[in-house]
């Protein structure tokens, strides 16, 4: 089954595949819903595009991790100082991507890998205790 992607990341694929070297790693179409994902890796991040209900997501990743996502919201917080709790909509993740890429790779280097990832947990553990504040003491 071919997936049927929005236009936004069929131009950020072009964009990840010519300008970043990167090529896709697999995509899928998963039931009826507009469901599916696909995975753009190369160099040392891999980029995730995800649709949940015909609703696009775009997460960010070590090369070679496993459950190590991070979302456009945190990531656009720890890049541009900007926090929001809101999903941004789809053409705005892939501005916050292609307007960051060269910052987004120096972050995942390794030289500045654990720091990224300390960095990003307390953006999501912030961000929890906003949306959930009696859940956390």
């Amino acid at each position: 089954m071919s997936i049927q992607l929005p236009p936004e990341i069929d131009e950020s694929r072009s964009f990840l595949t010519r300008e970043a070297g990167m090529s896709m790693a697999g995509a899928e179409q998963i039931g009826g819903f507009g469901n599916g994902c696909m995975v753009m890796t190369g160099g040392i991040v891999q980029v995730r595009f995800t649709g949940d209900r015909g609703q696009w997501n775009v997460e960010v990743a070590p090369t070679g991790s496993s459950g190590e996502w991070y979302d456009m919201l945190v990531l656009r917080e720890m890049l541009t100082g900007l926090s929001r709790d809101e999903p941004l909509p789809l053409a705005q993740e892939v501005k916050v991507l292609r307007g960051n890429w060269s910052t987004v790779l120096e972050s995942f280097s390794p030289a500045r890998l654990s720091e990224t990832k300390r960095t990003l947990q307390k953006l999501m553990d912030d961000r929890a205790r906003r949306m959930f504040p009696g859940w956390y003491q």
